[in-house]
């Protein structure tokens, strides 16, 4: 979960072996179906149970809850 001046949005991070000893790298994975809040800036965010996220917006000093389905 990335909390930023754009929104709330879920990135995945994959771990890229390298061959031999040259140890592994990670990728970053964006997916725009997965960007809520857009344009709103989050304050913050607080996962309370697995995919239950109450969320913090500037707009109108809110206080949301979000339910997000793997």
């Amino acid at each position: 979960m990335v909390i930023a001046k754009e929104g709330l949005f879920f990135i995945k991070i994959i771990q890229v072996k390298r061959p031999g000893n040259e140890g592994s790298i990670f990728k970053f994975e964006y997916n725009p179906e997965h960007h809520y809040f857009k344009n709103q800036l989050v304050k913050g965010a607080f996962e309370y149970l697995p995919g239950k996220i109450i969320v913090l917006t500037d707009k109108n000093k809110s206080i949301r809850f979000f339910n997000r389905e793997s």
